[in-house]
């Protein structure tokens, strides 16, 4: 998996709109996992959570020892599944933020499976991370006001 091909155009990453610190981000899927496939092309994250990571700082997410509100994010799903018509790509994440209960980011955005190419299955992933991620964002910008 060349991770570089997931990221999102700086324009298109959601910003948050107050500090969050990002704690950790843990791979909670099954070891070994694969990230499923197209045509005949399957795929392993072999570093989700620092794909994250990465995805979520552009995003303006401090470390958590400098934000007063700290961030866990768990990656339960991570796929791309396909048929003959469609593909799917699965991005679901669990977050905590602080003690509060946690919650789910879900992201599956199906498009149309044109000719099992690994260029569709990259820009699948790409857009389901961004979707979830900003989907977080939003969640988390949404309690800003709460904040102050």
């Amino acid at each position: 998996m060349d991770t570089s091909r997931i990221a999102a155009p700086a324009a298109a990453i959601a910003r948050l709109a107050c500090p969050y610190g990002l704690r950790d981000v843990v791979d909670a899927r099954t070891a070994g996992e694969r990230a499923g496939g197209i045509g005949y092309k399957m795929f392993r994250f072999d570093d989700a959570p620092k794909l994250v990571r990465e995805q979520l700082a552009s995003a303006g997410f401090a470390t958590a020892d400098t934000a007063r509100d700290a961030v866990t994010v768990r990656i339960l799903k991570l796929y791309l599944a396909q048929n003959n018509v469609t593909k799917v790509p699965v991005v679901v994440y669990d977050v905590q933020v602080d003690r509060q209960p946690s919650f789910l980011v879900r992201s599956q955005l199906p498009t149309m499976n044109w000719a099992n190419t690994s260029d569709e299955a990259y820009n699948a992933y790409a857009r389901a991370f961004q979707d979830a991620n900003a989907k977080l964002v939003a969640k988390l910008n949404a309690q800003c006001a709460s904040r102050k």
